[in-house]
């Protein structure tokens, strides 16, 4: 009982790991409330484009023309099959699983950092796997959002084909919105985590000559 009571108050026992404990069920909470309606909003399966589907297009005055380059698509009356619902959380759901894998890989580095050290051999391996996660996960889930938004709206347009030139839609949607900050952010980790691991070796080797 003593040591179940150890374990639970063990995120408040220092300065260090209550700041930790605080930011981080601050970040979860703020990440359920902003993400509850993107989810409920996927199954209504309305979705965004900018390649293809109809083009609208007004005259504001002589000489010149506005058109609108972003589409909403919805199903009618809200009338949405199975496989539209599939195809509308498969374009939502790979930004928020990589949202919340990069928020629970940041709170299990910065434990690590707080337990057992930011210098414990332990610490390096827990950034690294951040690095590489915000690295590739970035592209990956934003290629997936935006190949399974023109799926969905491919589906609720009645079969339009999506091609610009040698390219699809989505690849030049990706193209055009590529997180290049994930990329910065995992190549920083990874960097770090190097020379994180660098001074842990250093450390053991100090202390085995000692």
């Amino acid at each position: 009982m003593s040591s179940i009571r150890k374990r639970l108050g063990e995120p408040l026992s220092t300065t260090d790991k209550r700041l930790v404990t605080i930011f981080g069920l601050l970040f979860v909470t703020a990440f359920a409330l902003v993400n509850y309606g993107t989810v409920r909003a996927a199954t209504t399966g309305c979705t965004e484009i900018t390649y293809g589907g109809p083009t609208f297009a007004s005259t504001v005055q002589s000489g010149v023309a506005v058109t609108v380059a972003t589409k909403r698509v919805c199903p009618v009356d809200g009338q949405l099959s199975t496989t539209d619902l599939f195809l509308s959380l498969g374009a939502t759901l790979p930004a928020l699983v990589f949202s919340a894998g990069a928020l629970l890989l940041l709170w299990r580095f910065l434990w690590g950092a707080v337990r057992p050290g930011l210098h414990a051999p332990v610490t390096p391996g827990r950034l690294r796997t951040l690095g590489w996660f915000v690295l590739i996960g970035g592209p990956v889930s934003e290629g997936l959002g935006h190949f399974w938004t023109y799926e969905l709206a491919e589906s609720l347009l009645g079969g339009d084909e999506y091609r610009m030139g040698d390219y699809s839609a989505w690849l030049q949607e990706l193209q055009m919105d590529f997180p290049w900050w994930s990329v910065f952010a995992g190549v920083s980790a990874l960097v770090v985590a190097k020379l994180l691991r660098i001074e842990v070796r250093m450390g053991e080797e100090l202390e085995g000559t000692i």
